[in-house]
């Protein structure tokens, strides 16, 4: 199933048993429902959320995570995989006795996670929601009750039976009838108070990509011939609490942050501002593309006419909006998370590739002058390898997240690099980002931070056919916005692209295999090519010492491999480009027979490879695998 499938799905099923425990078990029982009349209610997203279903549990809202302030969430972002954990958000409570109810909760129930101020969340390691669901009842749900009537809340946080059967009512109506005409909730609750905006910034005067979270910023309500903004009446409309999408205009085309107003129009010795705070920086921005064929924000004010400041966004526009926000960002969330980011230094690694630290950091230096180099030599020298710990130490630490890496084939196209036309469900066609596009737009909404695209096997595509207009924009003085080119699919002129300086493009290239083309004159020239060579010298010994291999069967295949390779590298039909990188003798484990894992590289790895290298000559082959035989 769709994830939309799984959390209608879900929704039925957790709306009917809660129902049934309230008649067979907890007659107090009371829960919240998706109040608002909106698509999502009458697709059956009988509760909160997006790509999570969200049983909120008390009667307080919290306008900054867009929830209850308690609730159970069971999360279908992994279709195959749903997560369920209680998570407690109160960020926009400012009631002292209400957040002390909350932290003794989270004391008394134990095994919580912090994820921000005031949002924390207990995993649970149940994928059965309803026994999760029946296990909660059962036991923390007690432990909100004490602790509520403990600090005189019970009346206010505790779900009102009235209000509950206000919100069943209509969920049951809709449930029996998808079309049926609602009357107008009259029920008022504080996060119904809240606006919701789109501010368009202009990258060339103000960049969202400057500031941090917690600085305040101002916009002014008139232009600079002292003009009114376009649709003035909603500077007029903002107010203290409202949120508001930081969206960075042409060229750069991406929702960067989220804002919170902290003052609406008033007056300052620039004239009449309104002020908010960058409460959400994104670590993935989200690009125009990815918003304007969606179908439900086609009634959306900003995709039907983007020229102006400010425009409203209706509260089920701005849950679509934060949804594809939370999509975009929330695998790189967790690995930054995950992560144990720790710093790095070649001198200090235990793990270092085996080459010199001069020649290593010789190539760093090439890499952040030239930005685009590629790292050639035969199979198992440890290309990629390298390639991450070049990039470990321009960070000088060790953080994936912000590294890409894709492996070039025949088949690969500029519009799975670039941007391209994808077909839809519905029969037509969209225009998706490639991946090199879309590690370029979260390198340029992080300027401060180095990024590193890592491609592997870069001479098996036809580079001329994948790189495109990037011929010229990977040059080192031409990431600069003045050299933006257009791309093959832009849609209107000002639709431009530039590789950011931050960015460094790393290749390695496997010079063994004849079938590849070579490669590309004048993609070569924007390139530094590194040879790297087999060694098995002092560090490589002494790591396979480290593996648990005897000093005898150490020294056979230091020296047996040298004297192959010198015979390699003599082969006037072949050259140093064929040698046995070390990377095959690497993968011993310490409870292993040494002869018996020598015996199997020899005949099941070594040898084929000889024999399809010198397929001319198998007696040779046969000399050499007795030579090599221990």
């Amino acid at each position: 199933m769709t994830q939309e499938e799984l959390i209608i799905n879900w929704s039925d099923k957790i709306l009917n048993h809660l129902l049934k425990l309230k008649e067979e078990k907890y007659p107090d029982l009371t829960f919240w429902l998706r109040k608002q009349d909106s698509e999502r209610l009458r697709k059956g997203y009988w509760f909160q959320g997006s790509h999570y279903i969200f049983l909120g549990l008390v009667n307080r809202g919290d306008w900054k995570s867009k929830t209850r302030q308690a609730g159970l969430v069971l999360n279908f972002w992994d279709v195959e995989n749903p997560k369920a954990y209680l998570e407690l958000a109160f960020q926009s409570e400012t009631d002292i006795q209400i957040i002390q109810a909350y932290e003794e909760l989270i004391k008394k129930i134990g095994g919580f996670e912090q994820k921000g101020k005031c949002n924390y969340y207990k995993h649970y390691t149940e994928t059965d929601f309803i026994k999760v669901i029946n296990s909660f009842y059962s036991n923390e749900w007690k432990v909100f009750k004490e602790t509520f009537e403990k600090f005189n809340l019970a009346g206010e946080l505790i779900i009102p039976e009235d209000k509950f059967q206000s919100l069943l009512k209509r969920t049951l109506q809709v449930k029996e009838n998808r079309d049926i005409e609602l009357p107008k909730d009259t029920t008022h609750e504080p996060d119904d108070d809240i606006n919701y905006w789109w501010l368009n910034a202009n990258p060339k005067i103000w960049s969202i990509s400057k500031h941090n979270v917690g600085e305040k910023q101002t916009y002014t309500t008139h232009n600079e011939k002292g003009n009114k903004r376009r649709i003035y009446k909603h500077f007029e409309a903002t107010k203290r609490g409202d949120l508001m999408i930081g969206y960075e205009s042409t060229p750069t085309k991406q929702i960067k942050a989220i804002y919170e107003i902290t003052q609406g129009i008033h007056n300052t010795p620039n004239g009449e501002e309104i002020e908010f705070e960058l409460i959400e920086k994104l670590e993935i921005p989200i690009h125009w593309n990815d918003l304007k064929n969606n179908p439900s924000l086609q009634e959306c004010e900003v995709f039907i006419n983007n020229q102006g400041s400010l425009f409203k966004l209706t509260e089920e526009e701005y849950e679509i909006i934060r949804e594809v926000i939370d999509n975009k960002n929330i695998i790189t969330e967790k690995l930054l998370k995950s992560e144990n980011i720790k710093s790095y230094k070649f001198s200090d690694d235990p793990d270092k590739p085996f080459i010199s630290e001069t020649d290593f950091l010789n190539t760093v230096s090439l890499l952040k002058r030239k930005k685009n180099i590629i790292l050639q030599g035969p199979p198992g020298v440890g290309k990629t390898f390298i390639a991450r710990k070049l990039a470990y130490e321009i960070m000088q630490e060790v953080k994936d997240a912000n590294i890409e890496m894709v492996q070039f084939h025949q088949s690969y196209s500029y519009e799975d690099f670039i941007q391209g036309l994808r077909p839809t469900q519905k029969g037509g066609f969209d225009l998706r980002d490639g991946i090199f596009y879309s590690f370029c737009q979260r390198a340029l909404a992080h300027p401060e931070r180095p990024f590193f695209f890592i491609i592997d096997e870069i001479n098996r595509g036809n580079l001329s056919k994948i790189f495109g207009e990037l011929m010229m924009l990977i040059e080192a003085d031409k990431r600069e916005e003045k050299f933006a080119l257009k791309l093959t699919y832009a849609e209107d002129e000002e639709d431009r692209f530039y590789v950011p300086d931050n960015l460094y493009i790393i290749g390695t290239m496997n010079t063994a295999d004849r079938s590849l083309a070579i490669v590309d004159y004048a993609l070569r020239r924007r390139f530094a090519f590194v040879s790297l060579q087999p060694d098995y010298g002092s560090n490589f010994r002494s790591f396979l010492a480290d593996k648990g291999l005897s000093e005898g069967i150490i020294e056979h295949i230091c020296t047996s491999i040298s004297k192959l390779n010198n015979k390699i590298k003599e082969d006037v039909n072949l050259g140093e480009g064929f040698q046995i990188g070390h990377s095959y003798f690497c993968t011993y484990t310490n409870d292993g027979n040494e002869n018996q894992w020598w015996a199997d590289i020899l005949y099941y790895e070594l040898k084929p490879l000889l024999e399809e290298i010198w397929f001319d000559d198998l007696s040779k082959v046969s000399e050499t695998v007795k030579q090599l035989s221990r």
